[in-house]
């Protein structure tokens, strides 16, 4: 059964391909659907789009992954999704440049705002002298617009952060 709800979905997304459906386009259209009666038939219709295009049971969405690198001293936020995404961290490591004693500790901070307002959850933690490291992460992690990755860089060097990261909703 189709209503102007389902029409208007199937309107804005008649483009995409199944392979190649983008998830920014199915979230930001799904994220207009109040969850009320009067939508069941739409609310049925993103079940159906979100299963045909893998973004379901908290697997990897194709082609949603990405790496991050960031650098310096001090605290930095390594990775924030945007509200409403979902991603997994999946490694990590570090490189020290400037042939030092760094550490860097990967935390889960809860915040709303910097990442120096919230509480924190150690969830790794890398040492290195010169550019050689030692280091590990304790997965799953998962990422999210209000439990955010940050790098906390101490010791005497620069840290280089790499994280790799896939979306999963």
């Amino acid at each position: 059964m189709s209503d102007r709800r389902t029409d208007f979905i199937y309107e804005q997304l008649n483009t995409l391909k199944l392979g190649g459906t983008v998830s920014e386009d199915i979230q930001r259209l799904q994220d207009q659907v109040n969850i009320q009666a009067v939508n069941i038939e739409a609310m049925k219709t993103y079940n159906l789009i979100n299963k045909a295009t893998f973004r379901t049971d908290s697997a990897a969405l194709p082609g949603a992954g990405k790496i991050i690198q960031t650098s310096g001293d001090g605290n930095r936020t390594q990775f924030r999704p945007e509200p409403g995404e979902v991603w997994e961290l999946v490694g990590a490591d570090m490189l020290d440049e400037t042939a030092s004693t760094t550490t860097i500790n990967l935390l889960l901070v809860d915040g709303s705002g910097t990442a120096t307002d919230g509480n924190l959850c150690l969830v790794g933690q890398f040492q290195s002298t010169g550019q050689d490291f030692t280091g590990s992460v304790q997965y799953p992690i998962i990422v999210t617009h209000s439990l955010y990755l940050q790098a906390n860089v101490s010791g005497t060097g620069d840290g280089r952060m790499t994280t790799a990261l896939v979306q999963i909703r």
